[in-house]
C-alpha cells in the first residue's frame, strides 16, 4: 500500500491539521514550536514498530477537557492498493473487486477504523446509474429470450447494492492488549467488529480487513536525540531492563546488539567467565556481521565496526579503513553519529528489509555540513523508491525547490491550533520568513559551489525552468544539462552584481533574461555578451517574451483564473487584448476586473501544482515544443563551454 494523504486531529497543539497530500517525500517547514514535531509523533503512533499507543491523559489538547473522548481519531491515513494487492483482495472476496484503497484512522483507545475507497458518496450514484440502465434495457428485450434473467434481476441487483454498501461500513479493528511485535514478527493479532451496533462481520469481510491490516507500513520516528550509544555497562543495562526502567540510550544500545547478533543476557554471562579469547573472537565475528550490513550504506568514508569488552564494560569502536585509526562511536563527529543512527534505526525497525516503511524524521541533518546535507537529501530520494518520507526542516540544503508541491508550512492559528498548508502567500509573516530565509541561504551558498551557472531574474523563473526540464525528460526529450545550476538573482540589478562576482571565481556564467534584449539594465560588464540569452531569442519571437510565453495563451489564462479563484469575471470583461508577454495581458485583465494585483509567482505555483497532477498527455503539446526550443538554446551555451 502507498500512503496518499494523512490528517491529524486533537493531538497536543493540533485540533485539526487538515489533509496533507503524501508523496514519496513530504517536507514541513515552520518556526519553532509551530507543531511540526507534534505532527510527526501523531503519525508515528498510528502504526509504530512496537505496541506504543496514544496517551489521552498527556496528549489530549489543553483547555479542551470537556471534549475529551477516547474514541476520537488521532491520525487518519489514506492508502492506495497496488494492482497485486487488489488481485489478492478479490481472491479473498470477489465482491472486493471495486476496492482501490482504504482510509484508516486510529483513536486514543487504540482502535483502527477502516473505510474502503472509493467512499459511498463517490461510488453509489454511479452504481445506481449502471444498475438502472441495465434494468431499463432488460425491459425492452423479448420475453422468450430474457424471461429468466428478468425474473431474478430485481432481487439480484438489490443484493448487489446492499453488498457494496456493506463493504463501505467503517470497520473497527481492536488490537489485542499488551502484544509486543518485534521488527520481523508480522502483524498483530486482531479482533474485528462492524461499526454498526449489533451487526456481525461476515467471514470474507474479516479476511479483507485482516489482509489490509497486514499490509500497513511501519511508521518510524527519529529525532536528533536518538543517537546510538556504543558503550555501556552490560550488567547495569540488564538491571534496568529487568526493572522496566530502560533509558533511551539503553534502547539504542540494545538495537545495536540485536543487529550484530548479540544477546544482552549472554554477554552479561560471558563477562563473568574466564575465557577471554573465545569472547574476543565472538565479538569480532559480531562486529564483522554488523560492518557487512552497514558497508553498502556508507559512501563518504570506508569504516568498520569493532567491539571490545573488559568485563561488563562494552565499547563500540569505528575504525577508519584508510588510516586504521579507531575512535569510540561516541567520539565521532555528530554528523557521523547521525548518519550511523539513522541507518541503524531504519535497519532495525524494518527488519533489515529497508522497505514498506513511512520514515518520520524530525530536523534531520542538523549536525551535517551543507555538502553532507545535500548527500542526505540524495539518500532520502533513494530510500523513497521503496518507502515514503515525511520530515521537518528549516535547513536550506534540505529543501528541494524543484518540487515546491512537496513543501508544507506549519502555521499556528490561535484557538484552532496548528494548520498545515502550501499557500506560501497566505502564511503568516513568521511562517513565510522561515521559508524565505532558508531559500536565501541556499541560493547564496549555491553561487560558489558549481562550475556552470545560469542566472535568472526571479525564483518563478527557476521554478518554471525546472518544471520544463522535468517535463522534457519525462517525454524522452532533451532536458537541461544536469551540471547547470539555476540561480535566481532577485531582479536585473542583482544580476549585475552576481555576474562579475561569479566570473571572478572562475565560474562559467550565463544569463537568461525576460524582456527586451537592449534593455538599459543589461550592463556589458556583467558577463560575456555571448552568454546573455533572452527568452524571446530562445523562442524565436519578435516581441519581448517571458518564460510564461512557453505556455499557450489560453492555457496560461486558465491557470491565472485558477490561481485567483475566478469564474465568469474573466470573460465578462470582454475579449483579451493581445499582448506579449502573456504576463502583461494577465496583469491588465486582472486590473480590468478589479481582482488582486498580478503576482507571477502565485500563478507559477498554480502551474506547478497543475503540472504535478496532470498526465503528460493531458498538457498542451505546444508546451513541450516551446520548452524544447528554450532548453536547446541554453544547452547550446553549455556545450560551447565544454568545447571552448
Amino acid at each position: 500500500m502507498r500512503m496518499l494523504g494523512f490528517r491529524v486531529q486533537y493531538y497536543r497543539g493540533i485540533i485539526d491539521a487538515g489533509w496533507l497530500d503524501a508523496r514519496d517525500i513530504t517536507v514541513v517547514v515552520g518556526k519553532n514550536e509551530s507543531g511540526k514535531t507534534t505532527l510527526l509523533k501523531a503519525l508515528w503512533k498510528f502504526h509504530p514498530a512496537d505496541e506504543r499507543g496514544y496517551d489521552i491523559e498527556r496528549e489530549w489538547p489543553r483547555a479542551r477537557r470537556r471534549e475529551r473522548d477516547d474514541a476520537q481519531p488521532v491520525a487518519t491515513v489514506r492508502f492506495a492498493f497496488t494492482e497485486d494487492e487488489r488481485a489478492e483482495l478479490q481472491a479473498a472476496d470477489p465482491a472486493a473487486c471495486w476496492l482501490t484503497g482504504v482510509e484508516i484512522s486510529r483513536s486514543y483507545r487504540g482502535d483502527y477504523h477502516y473505510r474502503f475507497l472509493p467512499l459511498e458518496t463517490e461510488y453509489q450514484p454511479e452504481a445506481r446509474r449502471v444498475i438502472d440502465a441495465i434494468t431499463a434495457a432488460l425491459k425492452q428485450r423479448p420475453g422468450d429470450v430474457m424471461g429468466e434473467m428478468k425474473q431474478g434481476w430485481g432481487a439480484l441487483m438489490e443484493s448487489a447494492r446492499m453488498r457494496a454498501l456493506e463493504y463501505n461500513r467503517p470497520f473497527t479493528v481492536h488490537e489485542m492488549a499488551q502484544v509486543f511485535r518485534g521488527p520481523a514478527a508480522g502483524p498483530m493479532p486482531l479482533q474485528i467488529a462492524s461499526s454498526d451496533d449489533g451487526d456481525g462481520v461476515k467471514p470474507l469481510a474479516r479476511k479483507v480487513v485482516e489482509l489490509v491490516h497486514g499490509w500497513l507500513p511501519t511508521f518510524i520516528y527519529m529525532d536528533d536525540y536518538q543517537i546510538f550509544r556504543g558503550s555501556a555497562q552490560l550488567d547495569q543495562v540488564k538491571s534496568r531492563r529487568d526493572a522496566g526502567r530502560l533509558t533511551d540510550e539503553d534502547g539504542t544500545f540494545l538495537k545495536l546488539l540485536a543487529l550484530a547478533g548479540l544477546d544482552l543476557d549472554a554477554e552479561v554471562r560471558k563477562a563473568q567467565q574466564p575465557d577471554r579469547e573465545r569472547r574476543m573472537m565472538d565479538l569480532n565475528d559480531a562486529a564483522q556481521t554488523l560492518t557487512e550490513k552497514m558497508a553498502p550504506r556508507w559512501t563518504q568514508k570506508r569504516c568498520a565496526i569493532q567491539f571490545q569488552a573488559d568485563g561488563q564494560h562494552f565499547v563500540t569502536f569505528v575504525r577508519d579503513q584508510e588510516t586504521g585509526v579507531m575512535v569510540p562511536l561516541e567520539d565521532r563527529s555528530r554528523g557521523f553519529q547521525w548518519f550511523f543512527s539513522f541507518d541503524m534505526n531504519f535497519m532495525y525497525e524494518t527488519g533489515e528489509c529497508f522497505r514498506n516503511a513511512v520514515l518520520l524524521l524530525d530536523e534531520p541533518g542538523l549536525h551535517l555540513h551543507a555538502a553532507a546535507q545535500r548527500d542526505l537529501l540524495a539518500r532520502f530520494r533513494e530510500y523513497a523508491q521503496r518507502n515514503q518520507l515525511v520530515y521537518t526542516t528549516n535547513l536550506p540544503f534540505m529543501l528541494d525547490y524543484a518540487r515546491p508541491e512537496t513543501i508544507y508550512i506549519a502555521e499556528e492559528c490561535g484557538q484552532d491550533g496548528t494548520r498545515f498548508h502550501r499557500d506560501w502567500a497566505r502564511g503568516d509573516h513568521a511562517a513565510r520568513l522561515t521559508l524565505q530565509a532558508a531559500l536565501g541561504l541556499s541560493l547564496s551558498q549555491e553561487l560558489f559551489t558549481d562550475e556552470y551557472t545560469l542566472i535568472v531574474e526571479d525564483v518563478a523563473d527557476y521554478w518554471l525552468l525546472a518544471a520544463f526540464s522535468t517535463l522534457l525528460r519525462a517525454a524522452g526529450r532533451e532536458a537541461l544539462d544536469e551540471r547547470l545550476v539555476i540561480t535566481p538573482a532577485g531582479g536585473i540589478s542583482t544580476m549585475a552584481l552576481i555576474g562579475p562576482l561569479l566570473a571572478s571565481e572562475h565560474r562559467r556564467v550565463a544569463m537568461l533574461r525576460n524582456g527586451e534584449e537592449g534593455e538599459a539594465a543589461a550592463h556589458p560588464w556583467m558577463v560575456d555578451e555571448r552568454f546573455v540569452l533572452t527568452v524571446g531569442q530562445a523562442l524565436g519571437a519578435d516581441a519581448p517574451c517571458s518564460l510564461e510565453d512557453v505556455f499557450p495563451p489560453a492555457y496560461y489564462a486558465e491557470q491565472v483564473q485558477a490561481a485567483y479563484g475566478l469564474n465568469g469575471e474573466w470573460t465578462q470583461a470582454g475579449p483579451a487584448i493581445s499582448l506579449a508577454p502573456v504576463t502583461v495581458a494577465a496583469a491588465q485583465r486582472l486590473e480590468e476586473i478589479g481582482a488582486s494585483p498580478y503576482d507571477r509567482r502565485r500563478v507559477a505555483r498554480q502551474i506547478l501544482q497543475h503540472i504535478a497532477c496532470t498526465p503528460l498527455h493531458g498538457l498542451p503539446l505546444d508546451i513541450l515544443d516551446s520548452a524544447a526550443r528554450l532548453v536547446t538554446a541554453i544547452n547550446t551555451i553549455v556545450r560551447g563551454w565544454d568545447t571552448g
